[in-house]
C-alpha cells in the first residue's frame, strides 16, 4: 500500500511542477511582451546634405552651412548660431536653447522662423 501511496504523490507532484513550470515560463512570456511594448520606436530621421532642396527641415546660422534632417523621428543636435528654422515640408518640433533658457517651436508645414542666434538642442519630425 506504501508503494501505491508514493507513486500516487508523485504524480501529482510532477503535474504540479509541470503547471508550477509552465505558469514560470508564461510570466516570463508576458514580462517580456510588456518590454517589448515600452521600447521606444526605432528613429529613422538622419542629417542630409541640403544643396538647394526645400522639402528638408533646415536649421541655417552664420557661422557654418545650414544643417538639414530628413524622415520622421527625434535626434539630439547641437547646432549653435543658428538665424533660421524650417519646416520644409514636414511638421517639426524644434528644442532651442536662447537667452531666456530653453524653449521649444512647433512649425506647420513650409513655414520659416527667424531667431537671433540659437542653438537648436533636437529636431522632432512627425
Amino acid at each position: 500500500m506504501r508503494t501505491g501511496m508514493s507513486s500516487a504523490f508523485a504524480r501529482i507532484t510532477r503535474k504540479g511542477s509541470r503547471r508550477a513550470l509552465v505558469g514560470a515560463a508564461g510570466s516570463v512570456l508576458i514580462a517580456g511582451s510588456a518590454l517589448v511594448a515600452m521600447a521606444p520606436s526605432a528613429s529613422a530621421i538622419n542629417g542630409v546634405t541640403c544643396g538647394t532642396r526645400t522639402d528638408f527641415a533646415k536649421a541655417a546660422g552664420q557661422s557654418s552651412g545650414p544643417r538639414c534632417w530628413a524622415n520622421a523621428g527625434t535626434v539630439v543636435v547641437n547646432v549653435p548660431g543658428v538665424l533660421q528654422l524650417c519646416s520644409g515640408n514636414n511638421v517639426v518640433t524644434w528644442t532651442y536653447h536662447w537667452t531666456m533658457g530653453n524653449s521649444t517651436l512647433t512649425q506647420a508645414r513650409n513655414t520659416c522662423t527667424s531667431f537671433s542666434n540659437i542653438t537648436v538642442l533636437q529636431v522632432r519630425i512627425a
